[in-house]
């Protein structure tokens, strides 16, 4: 039977400043095994096996879309970008999500990172989220 492992961890104030690679600093909100660093916003695991992260990221209301990467090992595996509002749109946060499931060793790290040099601010309270799950322990 596999061990509950599991985090969740989310944004708590909007981010206005950021560069490319820099990773997101979510607050870890549960987090079963202590893996994920607020500090560093790196997950690392204590099983190696297959693992379900999920990425949801809000951008706030300006002509910049919103675009991270999920990274393993310092390999995207998959990009998340919000929509650009269109200047009649009364929206306030564009929020946009991506899935990945990936094979992961002990010595593997997932992060969330900025990767396009133009991305707009990122929404906090509760709109952006960091989540992962071990799916199957080897």
């Amino acid at each position: 039977m596999n061990p509950a492992v599991f985090f969740y961890a989310s944004l708590d104030e909007n981010i206005d400043h950021l560069k490319v690679e820099d990773p997101i600093l979510f607050k870890s909100v549960a987090d079963h095994y202590k893996s994920y660093d607020e500090e560093t916003g790196v997950f690392q695991p204590h099983f190696k096996g297959w693992y379900c992260f999920t990425v949801t990221i809000g951008g706030m209301n300006t002509s910049k879309a919103v675009a991270v990467s999920l990274e393993i090992s310092s390999r995207k595996v998959a990009n998340v970008v919000t929509d650009v509002p269109s200047g009649r749109s009364s929206l306030v946060v564009s929020q946009a999500s991506n899935q990945a499931m990936v094979y992961m060793q002990t010595t593997d790290t997932a992060k969330v990172v900025v990767y396009d040099h133009d991305t707009g601010p990122i929404s906090g309270n509760g709109y952006s989220t960091f989540s992962g799950v071990l799916l199957s322990k080897e």
